[in-house]
């Protein structure tokens, strides 16, 4: 595990490498701060804001008694409906998303779009961190075939990295989840 000691917006072109994968539905860079912060076994993650804000006000409410703390809790929790950005922890990779760690950068994204499509915008980091918790890094391991929805947060990511490091062709069949469900409006 690694704390973020460098932070900068998404750059132009890795904004545009995640146009060229997911279409306008990119959020805006100024949304996604990439950091060089990593998780447990140096992997990448990503956080929405949101998170944070949950984290920190209800540690704030600690000393104010169990009540207190658990009404900030689910008051925040509900208000991540409320995303501003997202944090894109990348680790060693933070200096070259944009031309040897394309597919990392790719992968992350997912997670943004995911937060981004969802009502709760930490509820893909519980998915996420459920099934890493009893699967470990069984919980990217995929087989095609399903629909979109029944897949976890991270093989959904996994699926559309596979498809980028695969050479992003137009036949692969995990082309059609990024036409059926990451481009759709």
């Amino acid at each position: 595990m690694r704390f973020p000691t460098r932070f900068r917006f998404l750059s132009k072109q890795e904004h545009i490498i995640a146009s060229e994968v997911f279409g306008k539905k990119v959020p805006s860079r100024r949304k996604i701060i990439i950091t060089n912060g990593a998780g447990l076994g140096d992997r990448a993650f990503t956080i929405p804001f949101s998170l944070i804000l949950v984290l920190f006000m209800t540690l704030a409410a600690i000393p104010m008694g169990f009540i207190t703390t658990i009404t900030v809790f689910i008051t925040t929790v509900l208000s991540t409906s409320l995303n501003f950005g997202y944090f894109v922890n990348v680790g060693k990779a933070y200096s070259n998303l944009d031309s040897t760690n394309q597919a990392i950068l790719i992968h992350e994204m997912v997670h943004v779009l995911q937060g981004e499509e969802s009502f709760f915008s930490i509820s893909y980091v519980v998915n996420s961190c459920f099934y890493q918790i009893l699967q470990g890094r069984k919980a990217y391991c995929y087989v095609l075939g399903k629909k979109w929805k029944d897949y976890t947060a991270e093989q959904q990511a996994q699926i559309i990295e596979d498809w980028f490091r695969n050479g992003k062709m137009e036949d692969d069949v995990r082309r059609k989840y990024i036409d059926e469900n990451l481009r759709k409006s």
